[in-house]
């Protein structure tokens, strides 16, 4: 059996190495970001108790971002209405960067789903994880 190689470059892409932008601006105070596409893929059944085909569906994105609050009053101030759920729909793009390489990733048609705080005692930092309806994800 062939072994496989445990180090390609020496490195992996690691959160330091991420950046992202929303309206324009590289967002510092960020914490996480997730984003998904899925497809409904469902198997066609016929004579007998095998699949005969299959069916493939509406393929739906989602995704949230964590944001420190100190992100979130520029964002707020920048909406016609003054909340995150204001905001018209924005392009979020993630960098990585690794060893002069960039790989870049596009939510297209963002928009925050809600406007929520939850700080608790002994936060020395307070953050809000929104979720994200995301119209399309482009992978490259």
């Amino acid at each position: 059996m062939p072994q496989s190689k445990v180090f390609i470059n020496g490195k992996s892409y690691s959160w330091q190495n991420i950046r992202v932008n929303i309206l324009g601006v590289t967002i510092i105070g960020i914490s996480e970001i997730e984003y998904k596409e899925s497809q409904v893929i469902e198997d066609n059944f016929g004579a007998g108790n095998r699949a005969v085909s299959r069916g493939y569906g509406n393929i739906t994105n989602e995704g949230s971002i964590g944001l420190h609050m100190n992100e979130i009053g520029p964002l707020e101030s920048v909406s016609p209405d003054g909340s995150l759920i204001g905001l018209p729909e924005f392009d979020a793009v993630i960098a990585y960067l690794e060893e002069g390489k960039i790989v870049t990733h596009t939510l297209k048609y963002c928009k925050f789903k809600e406007n929520s705080r939850s700080p608790k005692q002994g936060d020395t930092n307070v953050q809000v994880v929104i979720p994200l309806a995301i119209g399309q994800i482009y992978w490259k």
